[in-house]
């Protein structure tokens, strides 16, 4: 089955928490049909986290044919370079490479990208026509997504309205040979070129010097800003223990994602790592078994687990 979709490369302010941390130079990949309200609702809330502003997560069926229709909305060249599913580089590659075609989408161009879909599981995309990784680069500020390639036949619908689903993170995934089960895509992402509200380097307030963002799905919530607050005497100044940042009786839950399931619903869980750099990010679920589906792995039962830029567990 052919399956198409229309995607666009955009610039637009991303705000990780509720806190205003920002990236005012955030780039997104977006399905075109959602580009206008997407950027509508960022302008209605500004300072405030936006429900579709998140990584463009995709799903197929084992064995279609996937038709990207690109267009580069940004103001320098741009692409979609997909890991891990078949394509020609004469003319799917997005990047420019040796002696092969360019197929990276100059400002305003659109390009054609086709994969083939033949294995399950989750595979990253990001950009490689600015490949640097530096906050020059298109990576840092959050291009990237994922296409989920899921069993045959399968259908998806929104966990929440239980209608059919374009896009999203999150989905719940019907198959008539196979038990439904829920399905979470988390895609880390290292040392996003974040300012706080005031627009300033946001700073550990335990020792006064710059500090990171890692997120989730473009969501953050750094213990910085909470124990500002505490330390300031602002938040529970009662309570007692070191802990008490983690708490979401103090501070309610946090930006970053909160996958929500029955007791003994299944549960597909994809992970990915979009940073660009060194760095590693550990998955951790607590009080769950994970049974990994990756011929990688032997384990069957763990509860974190290290992963490195670009692996993809599942």
């Amino acid at each position: 089955m052919l399956r198409r979709f229309d995607v666009a490369a955009i610039q637009i302010p991303i705000v990780f928490n509720k806190f205003g941390d920002f990236d005012q130079n955030g780039l997104m990949y977006v399905l075109a049909e959602n580009e206008q309200l997407v950027r509508r609702l960022v302008e209605e809330n500004p300072g405030k986290p936006v429900d579709l502003v998140q990584p463009l997560v995709i799903r197929v069926n084992q064995g279609d044919t996937v038709e990207i229709h690109f267009t580069n909305k940004l103001d320098f060249p741009a692409s979609i370079n997909v890991k891990g599913l078949s394509y020609s580089v004469l003319d799917s590659d997005g990047a420019f490479v040796g002696d092969n075609p360019n197929t990276v989408a100059a400002p305003g161009e659109t390009k054609v990208y086709r994969w083939e879909a033949n294995i399950q599981g989750a595979f990253l995309f990001n950009d490689l026509g600015n490949p640097l990784s530096s906050e020059r680069g298109s990576n840092v500020h959050g291009l990237f997504g994922a296409i989920v390639v899921e069993p045959p036949g399968s259908t998806w619908t929104d966990p929440q309205t239980g209608q059919p689903l374009k896009s999203g993170v999150f989905a719940d995934i019907h198959n008539p040979y196979l038990p439904d089960y829920r399905e979470f895509v988390t895609i880390f992402h290292d040392e996003s070129p974040v300012k706080n509200r005031f627009g300033e380097t946001p700073v550990n307030p335990e020792t006064g010097a710059p500090s990171a963002t890692h997120s989730i799905n473009y969501r953050s919530e750094p213990m910085r800003n909470r124990m500002k607050l505490i330390m300031d005497g602002e938040v529970c100044p009662d309570c007692i223990g070191e802990e008490i940042h983690h708490d979401s009786w103090v501070f309610g839950d946090p930006a970053t994602p909160i996958p929500r399931a029955y007791r003994g619903d299944p549960v597909r869980w994809h992970v990915l790592n979009g940073g660009e750099k060194e760095s590693l990010c550990q998955e951790f679920v607590g009080k769950f078994s994970n049974n990994f589906t990756s011929p990688l792995f032997i384990s069957l039962v763990v509860e974190n687990i290290n992963i490195i830029p670009y692996l993809v567990i599942c």
